[in-house]
């Protein structure tokens, strides 16, 4: 039987962050067939459950799609918006979960649906529900009855120290100045209690600047360090930037730290399957700048333009890897990190071949790095050999 395996399941807040319940959720997921082969750019029909209770549990709302995967078999949709077939979406009291989200997809396009997946809801039912809860010791208030918010907050407003909260059109600043110790940009949960605000939220896991970050721990190797979430900033004042390079973080391997920032970035572990052409080379799409730090402005510039679906930016960015979906195409002197940082024999398996960057160097071709060797060329567009590492910024 055909597998549905879910890599990510992405749900997203559609309304406003104060509002009442969101009209709907992001939900995406990878299509592969009874070989394991990826179901690409292809309609396919799904039906949407969501279920109370348990993996098996009664049906609150049910919905169909037909939407279409894209080159890398990534199929995404947003649930709430397909057509009804029971269950009123905008009615679900997250409160009374657990709620699991059920999949049938039918790879042909129709309704006889062979794959099957079912998956939880973790925390995103709290961040629904989280506006019934919501309250603000000894400032504003907030109170539901009858399904209608009080004293609800309609904007929040920050310059300089000063945050301004508007709620049923009156307007409350408060100086944040004596709530910061000055030593970090973060409040914790010293400052955030002295405010008078609740510090305990379904979102401590999101918002861990409230709950406290992971202290670095002298006992264990830097990998261990970074797999346990300390901050950069912390285990840069224990480390060397080069000791950082070729370590696993937030999906990829770390190429590139900037100590003044303590940000960085890192790149796939490998080559993206498909490598597809740069562009067309009769459009000059703009996208050259070549400096680290400008490969996703880049990459958005060359979707924008160039119009084609195969393109080295747009499969970058498509791509969902490890958990993250917001990979793109380096810049050549991104890239050029790459090989610098990563260029032992054998490491993380580079091709004697041109990998892309997403600078373009003329109206018909662009900046490419040959990994294995630190080649340079210009490389036409059109050009049908060439690899892709994707990357992303922490």
């Amino acid at each position: 039987m055909k597998k549905l395996y879910t890599l990510l399941t992405a749900v997203t807040l559609t309304a406003s962050a104060f509002a009442q319940v969101p009209e709907k959720l992001s939900y995406q997921a990878v299509v592969r067939d009874a070989g394991n082969a990826l179901v690409t750019t292809t309609g396919v029909g799904m039906q949407i459950s969501i279920l109370q209770g348990s993996a098996s549990g009664t049906a609150v709302y049910v919905e169909t799609q037909t939407p279409n995967t894209n080159i890398n078999g990534l199929v995404s949709i947003e649930i709430g918006s397909g057509t009804l077939v029971s269950g009123m979406f905008n009615t679900i009291d997250w409160s009374n979960g657990p709620y699991f989200i059920k999949t049938e997809t039918d790879p042909t396009g129709g309704t006889i649906y062979t794959i099957t997946g079912t998956s939880q809801l973790m925390s995103v039912p709290y961040a629904l529900h989280a506006n019934t809860a919501d309250s603000i010791i000894g400032g504003v208030s907030f109170t539901e009855v009858d399904g209608s918010v009080t004293n609800e907050i309609q904007d929040l407003q920050l310059a300089g120290n000063n945050l301004t909260i508007t709620s049923n059109g009156t307007a409350t600043t408060i100086d944040l100045s004596p709530y910061l110790d000055n030593t970090d940009t973060q409040l914790d949960s010293t400052d955030i209690s002295n405010m008078g605000f609740v510090t305990t939220l379904y979102l401590d896991s999101v918002i861990n600047s409230i709950t406290g970050l992971p202290a670095y721990n002298s006992s264990v190797s830097l990998q261990q360090n970074l797999d346990n979430e300390v901050p950069i900033s912390t285990i840069l004042a224990n480390h060397n930037v080069a000791e950082f390079y070729g370590k696993v973080f937030q999906g990829g391997y770390i190429f590139y730290i900037d100590s003044a920032s303590a940000t960085g970035l890192v790149v796939s572990p490998n080559d993206i399957s498909t490598g597809g052409v740069w562009g067309s080379t009769t459009i000059l799409t703009g996208a050259s700048d070549q400096t680290i730090g400008s490969g996703r402005a880049n990459t958005t510039t060359i979707i924008n333009t160039s119009g084609a679906s195969n393109t080295a930016a747009k499969n970058c960015d498509d791509l969902v890897l490890n958990g993250y979906f917001d990979w793109y195409l380096p810049s050549f002197d991104e890239l050029k990190e790459i090989y610098n940082n990563l260029s032992f024999p054998g490491y993380v398996g580079f091709l004697s071949v041109r990998y892309w960057s997403s600078s373009e160097l003329n109206i018909s071709s662009a900046y490419t790095v040959i990994l294995s060797t630190g080649a340079q060329n210009g490389t036409g567009k059109n050009f049908t050999g060439g690899a892709l590492r994707a990357i992303r910024a922490f």
